[in-house]
């Protein structure tokens, strides 16, 4: 069975979006870390009063 593979252009297309989405993925686990910290935060704060 013969399985066509995308032209190179394509597949240069496919990483550089790959790539993007990667990027993006990556940032928004820092945002997660960041509002993570200032949950506990605030509930520290609350159930500590």
């Amino acid at each position: 069975m013969i399985v066509p593979a995308a032209t190179f252009k394509l597949q240069c297309e496919i990483v550089a979006c790959i790539e993007t989405e990667r990027a993006i993925v990556h940032g928004n686990r820092g945002l997660i870390r960041l509002y993570e910290e200032k949950v506990k935060k605030v509930i520290e704060r609350v159930w500590c009063n």
